[in-house]
């Protein structure tokens, strides 16, 4: 029976073809450059890049999706430093937070207006969750960095302006 995949974006699809009843069949998503891939639908469906199936008694249809993504290239070579260092989210966690702790840190220490480091910490959140590290670490991302602003008015480093 045939294993059928439309490709709906930029990204390529492997392991397409023709399969016999009881075969494992694996499809791969590889998304093209600035594009991630969003997931699998049809008559199997799934999330991961990597799906894999029990060939049923009939061909199948599936179609995989891809979107474009400013930030797909720098979120990938992110994602493969942290795997190769052996960090892996709990890296990419600690590493966003502390990022956002030393320049809220280093913001008071050159005497910048409160609202400027706010906005900052802002920003750099957002930036954070556009790299896909927030969904799981909102709470812990916000502590650090209003403790961070706590110690800065406790040493009196921050104007109120």
């Amino acid at each position: 029976y045939q294993v059928s995949v439309d490709i709906i974006g930029g990204g390529n699809v492997s392991g397409a073809g023709m399969y016999t009843v009881g075969d494992t069949v694996t499809l791969e998503a590889t998304p093209g450059f600035a594009s991630v891939f969003e997931g699998w639908t049809g008559d199997f469906s799934g999330n991961d890049t990597t799906l894999e199936f029990t060939m049923p008694s009939e061909s199948v249809n599936i179609t995989a999706t891809f979107e474009v993504s400013t930030l797909a290239p720098v979120q990938e070579s992110v994602d493969n430093w942290l795997e190769s260092s052996g960090l892996g989210t709990f890296g990419g966690i600690v590493l966003s937070a502390l990022i956002i702790f030393f320049f809220t840190i280093f913001l008071s220490f050159i005497k910048a207006p409160m609202i400027a480091i706010i906005i900052t910490d802002v920003f750099l959140f957002l930036l954070a969750m556009a790299f896909g590290f927030i969904p799981l670490w909102v709470v812990f991302v916000f502590l650090l960095g209003f403790i961070g602003l706590a110690l800065m008015y406790m040493r009196g480093g921050a104007s109120h302006a």
